[in-house]
């Protein structure tokens, strides 16, 4: 990460920046999905909260071909309707954040 110029340069780069955006946070994390979890940095702006995936990973297009993409998630904050932390005890391995969509997609960071 401090090679590419640290996590606002990846941040500008990996996502288009939206007019009037100011990046606050990153954390690393994992982002939990149905087939695993996918390490990876959450990032925090003035108006989304974002992930992308440290790895590529492995993805079949239609056609049958093998794909190497890294995992994204861009969320932007007024499609948010309810974010929730917890934590269960001192260990940052069992610390996560829900997120919900108004449409109803959970997302759940972990690992922080």
């Amino acid at each position: 990460m401090l090679k590419e110029g640290g996590r606002d340069k990846v941040f500008e780069r990996t996502f288009e920046i939206l007019p009037g955006e100011k990046l606050l946070k990153a954390y690393a994390c994992y982002l939990s999905t149905s087939s695993g979890l996918v390490i990876g940095t959450l990032y925090l702006s003035t108006k989304r909260l974002v992930f992308h995936g440290d790895e590529p990973l492995c993805h079949y297009a239609p056609s049958g071909q093998q794909e190497w993409v890294y995992y994204k998630v861009p969320l932007l904050l007024d499609q948010l309707s309810f974010v929730s932390r917890s934590s269960k005890g001192l260990d940052n391995s069992e610390k996560y954040i829900q997120v919900v969509t108004r449409d109803g997609y959970e997302f759940w960071f972990m690992g922080f």
